[in-house]
């Protein structure tokens, strides 16, 4: 399962971008990765980076700016890798399942960095428009879920795209939370099997 966050650190290294912006955001990916974005300053930033303050705001507005900056490598991976990849199942079930294993897969291996998105984006008002205008432009993305109740008929044709898309997160993002908080450890294929029965009754019914 890709890391977004060294896939991402790979990226910027191949990129020809200035060297400075380069440095800040890898540095500004690392800290606010490991220590929170609030703990992180931009002084921080600057001694991790090896540049002077002055230097990350000739490229970013603000530390915020900087944040959002980092959001695109959670959205190149949805694209590219998890959307694209859904078309090739035909049945609802088999969906489902690859959906389920995919996403708790991809949680467990980047969950400091979405843990780090998840807060910022729940307490900062401004970060939480931006991430929906975000969305909001993805049409591609927004049009997968609606093109399902054409392709499988046993979903509520009744169903938004954003209601469909609140289904599949609610089990996966609640078990993905009880395995980190409380430290669960299960039976993997049971459950998997029972969010996978969670998600299809929340679809059909």
């Amino acid at each position: 399962m890709v890391q977004v966050i060294s896939a991402y650190e790979k990226e910027l290294n191949n990129e020809k971008i200035p060297a400075g912006k380069k440095k800040v955001l890898l540095a500004a990916l690392d800290l606010f990765s490991n220590q929170g974005f609030h703990a992180t300053t931009t002084s921080k930033i600057a001694k991790a980076a090896g540049v002077s303050e002055a230097t990350i705001y000739k490229y970013f507005q603000s530390k915020d700016d900087l944040l959002k900056k980092l959001l695109s490598p959670l959205f190149i991976e949805l694209q590219q890798d998890f959307i694209g990849s859904l078309s090739q199942y035909q049945t609802l079930d088999a969906l489902v399942t690859f959906i389920v294993k995919d996403r708790l897969e991809f949680i467990k291996a980047n969950f400091d960095f979405i843990k780090l998105l998840l807060q910022e984006i729940l307490t900062d008002p401004k970060l939480l428009q931006y991430f929906k205008d975000l969305i909001s432009k993805e049409t591609d993305f927004i049009n997968v879920f609606n093109s399902w109740k054409q392709k499988f008929s046993e979903i509520d044709p009744h169903l938004t795209s954003i209601e469909i898309i609140r289904v599949i997160i609610g089990p996966i993002g609640a078990f993905a939370l009880q395995t980190d908080f409380f430290n669960y450890q299960g039976d993997t294929t049971s459950d998997y099997s029972l969010i996978k029965k969670q998600i299809i009754a929340g679809l059909t019914n």
